[in-house]
């Protein structure tokens, strides 16, 4: 038997975020967005999505749309747990590899993920 994926929609933060420490998982930083985005979408701290070259990571937590001016965007913070298989950029490993330096993000995918 075949097992089907549903996807929800609309997305929401339960789709990206697996585990959190609420206090400290969510921020919102100000940034005029190059496209429209989704909980998912991993941006630069100039608003595009995350490419090779890209030196900042933020992981989007709702839905916003392009704009000119700074608009403010909820993204994931510190100590969550994100579902690396959710996260929607044109570089998932450069954005990985950006937000993996961070010690208090992790990823549920990760061959260290705890077990019992």
């Amino acid at each position: 038997m075949a097992l089907n994926a549903f996807t929800n929609s609309p997305l929401t933060i339960k789709d990206v975020v697996s585990h959190e420490i609420t206090a400290f998982s969510r921020r919102v930083i100000n940034v005029a967005l190059k496209q429209d985005v989704k909980p998912g979408s991993v941006i630069t701290a100039a608003g595009a999505l995350v490419g090779s070259g890209a030196t900042s990571a933020y992981v989007v937590l709702e839905y916003a749309s392009a704009s000119s001016t700074a608009v403010p965007v909820l993204v994931a913070g510190t100590n969550v747990w994100l579902k690396k298989f959710a996260l929607q950029c044109n570089d998932v490993d450069k954005a990985v590899e950006l937000l993996s330096a961070d010690p208090a993000v992790r990823f549920s995918d990760s061959a260290t993920l705890p077990t019992t």
